[in-house]
């Protein structure tokens, strides 16, 4: 049976390989260095901001 996470990380790649053609390879979740900030963290917006403008 597939965890949350698992199944979070396959939308993710999803939608990531939606707006740009590779992005989805580079998909993952990570630990947010505050505590507060919540439970998961991803750099998505980071990767996708230079090429998609």
């Amino acid at each position: 049976m597939l965890t949350v996470k698992t199944q979070l990380l396959e939308v993710l790649r999803t939608v990531l390989e939606d707006l740009q053609p590779g992005a989805g390879a580079k998909a993952a979740f990570e630990s947010p260095k505050v505590a507060a900030h919540g439970d998961l963290a991803t750099t998505a917006a980071m990767q996708l901001a230079k090429p998609l403008r």
